[in-house]
């Protein structure tokens, strides 16, 4: 009876550079996945049913400047299920599956996977060191706001016979702390930078300490009882979103929330082959005009309103190259929700005339 058992086509990505060891055999360096579309870093390899691999990788390096290290990390990726006796019963609801908590799986079609590998950190322990102190009275009662940084950045909160700790982002540099009240509650807005962009984080007590807010963003204004923030998506139109908080009975909405083009209208792709990335970036942040420009009339006609077109993209989160399926050179991959499919296009004269899932 031929072996029906299918091969498990694995590519390994990595968060981080290392070098891969497979079964204790060196597979390669693996380079940090950038996150771009048209990224090749990975390593491929191919299991067959009921094979068990112990991936491990180790990091290349390590931060000065904070006082943190990555960690090796490993996991064990089992191809099929070995509690399936008779394989002619069900060889289709095999999967690859993966223990460790520092890789994530995304099912592909033809019973690809890929498997991201994730960063653990070990924080180096520094003596406390305070980056800010200030205090406000409310209500007849002394708070006071501590920044420090010790293995973590982090924003104490003590006042009213209560204790509130908010931990800070990693590269987190503060610039101020200041106190806002309606007589009702106590705002505390603690503001600075995180690798270049604006960070906010808002905590208000009325009795209790709470977080209402936490914002990163590229550029970020406060204005009365509101907070505006623009937050670049470095898409290919180069568009950005506007986000506004408003304060209301002591805590934050969203006000409103809108896109614009960070130049005069949107950019164009370069090249036909990135018109399907700016389709699906057009779609996901609601910019059907733009989105139906890279259709053809007709295919434009069978996808007639914009709930159609948004619904099609729905269950994904990303679009990028197909670099693991030589047979199908016009298609590229969409994820998201732990799987994957190829979408297949044909462009011509720089429009989409037809797409289809495979």
């Amino acid at each position: 009876m031929p072996d029906t058992r299918p091969n498990f086509f694995i590519h390994l990505r990595s968060e981080f550079d290392c070098l891969l060891h497979v079964n204790g055999a060196f597979a390669g360096r693996l380079p940090a996945s950038g996150g771009l579309p048209d990224s090749r870093d990975f390593i491929h390899i191919e299991a067959g049913y009921g094979e068990v691999l112990a991936v491990t990788a180790a990091p290349l390096s390590f931060d000065k400047e904070f006082g943190w290290k990555r960690l090796p990390v490993s996991c064990m990726l089992t191809a099929g299920s070995r509690a399936v006796c008779n394989v002619s019963e069900r060889p289709s609801a095999a999967a690859l599956t993966v223990t460790g908590a520092n890789a994530q799986a995304i099912r592909l079609p033809k019973n690809h996977y890929e498997v991201l590998l994730t960063e653990e950190i070990l924080y180096g322990y520094c003596p406390p060191t305070p980056a800010a102190q200030n205090e406000f009275y409310f209500r007849n009662e002394r708070h006071i706001v501590t920044v420090f940084k010790d293995t973590l950045n982090q924003a104490v909160c003590e006042g009213g016979g209560r204790l509130y700790v908010h931990v800070l982002p990693v590269r987190y540099i503060h610039e101020q702390t200041t106190f806002e009240t309606d007589g009702q509650t106590l705002i505390v807005k603690i503001g600075g930078t995180v690798r270049g962009m604006r960070y906010l984080a808002a905590i208000a007590f009325d009795g209790e300490y709470r977080q209402e807010i936490n914002l990163l963003a590229d550029r970020l204004e406060t204005e009365g009882n509101e907070i505006q923030t623009l937050t670049q998506r470095r898409d290919i139109a180069h568009r950005a979103a506007v986000m506004t908080y408003a304060l209301s009975e002591g805590r934050y909405e969203l006000k409103n929330k809108y896109m614009v083009y960070l130049s005069d209208g949107p950019r164009k792709p370069l090249h036909d082959r990135f018109i399907p990335y700016a389709l699906f970036e057009a779609v996901k942040a609601g910019d059907y005009a733009e989105a139906r420009s890279f259709l053809t009339e007709d295919l434009a006609a069978v996808i007639k309103d914009d709930g159609a077109l948004a619904d099609f993209f729905d269950p994904y989160d990303v679009v990028r190259e197909n670099a693991y399926y030589d047979d199908h050179k016009n298609a590229v991959l969409l994820t998201g929700n732990g799987k994957g499919d190829l979408l297949e296009l044909s462009v011509w004269d720089g429009k989409i005339d037809n797409m289809r899932i495979l």
